[in-house]
């Protein structure tokens, strides 16, 4: 498991990254409120999320600074909505690997696929059936 604290005025805030079930979870915790909770199913793309979430966290308090009286329930929404779009955006680009990694291997099996039909006969097909 590994963390890193920050303090904001007098609250103690957390990330995390911890393996949780098969998975992996990332988290932030504003005092003891959970402000984000991602799960990823592979533990490098947890790392890389944790990462930047860090990296997110420090350039947004540098750049959005409150002053003393500033209610605290809507930092924690504005924070939180801030990580959520970004946590989105890092999807969004793995997901787009992944189905590019997908496509080029559905093409490549459906190339090899043509070429060994061209040897079959028709009688040799057998359709896939739902019924055993």
């Amino acid at each position: 498991m590994k963390t890193t604290n920050y303090r904001n005025g007098n609250c103690r805030c957390r990330t995390y990254l911890k393996q949780y079930g098969y998975g992996w979870e990332v988290g932030f915790l504003y005092g003891t409120t959970p402000i984000f909770v991602g799960n990823f199913i592979h533990r490098w793309e947890a790392t890389c999320w944790y990462t930047m979430m860090n990296r997110e966290l420090r350039t947004f308090t540098r750049k959005y600074k409150v002053a003393r009286t500033c209610p605290q329930k809507w930092y924690t929404h504005f924070l939180r909505s801030h990580l959520y779009k970004k946590y989105y955006d890092f999807l969004d680009k793995a997901f787009r690997q992944y189905t590019r990694a997908y496509d080029r291997a559905v093409a490549k099996d459906l190339k090899t696929y043509r070429k060994l039909s061209r040897c079959w006969y028709p009688t040799e097909k057998t359709l896939f059936l739902k019924a055993a």
